[in-house]
């Protein structure tokens, strides 16, 4: 074996091994979609389910000053809200199932104009796809049993 293809190897091991410690210390991935993430709630008025907004990453080199979302429910707008661009994701809110759930992202830059991006919309049907969880470990029990009809078997 050359050294040199043995020193390629040995650098090559010592940069993964490098990689996998420091990625301890690194913020979660961001998800590289505008998406949304339904999860199920039981309250004592029944159940309802948080919808929330899972943000994209900002691209970059950019001059993205801020993230604007504006949240539908069923047809009616609430106000737009400034997201941080450090932000992953935005609970929207809590809705029961059949609600009808729309978001729309735009990018504003930091020119004087405050230009926008077009925006990314996306629309959910708030519904129960999540299964009931698995059930517990179980297991049989084996009796022998003896009929009237005489003595057990030998």
């Amino acid at each position: 074996m050359k050294l040199s293809s043995l020193l390629d190897e040995v650098l090559t091991a010592a940069v993964r091994w490098l990689a996998g410690e420091l990625s301890q210390y690194l913020p979660p991935r961001r998800p590289s979609r505008f998406s949304f993430r339904v999860r199920e709630v039981i309250t004592p008025m029944g159940k309802v389910f948080e919808v929330s907004v899972q943000l994209p990453e900002v691209p970059t080199p950019n001059d993205i000053a801020t993230q604007e979302l504006v949240v539908t429910v069923n047809g009616e707008a609430r106000p737009a809200v400034d997201v941080d661009l450090g932000e992953t994701s935005v609970v929207v809110g809590a809705f029961a199932e059949g609600t009808t759930v729309e978001a729309s992202l735009v990018y504003v830059d930091d020119s004087v104009n405050a230009n926008r991006s077009p925006a990314r919309v996306e629309s959910l049907t708030v519904s129960d796809t999540e299964a009931p969880p698995e059930p517990g470990v179980f297991g049989f029990t084996v009796k022998q049993v003896f009929e009237d009809a005489g003595p057990p078997p030998a």
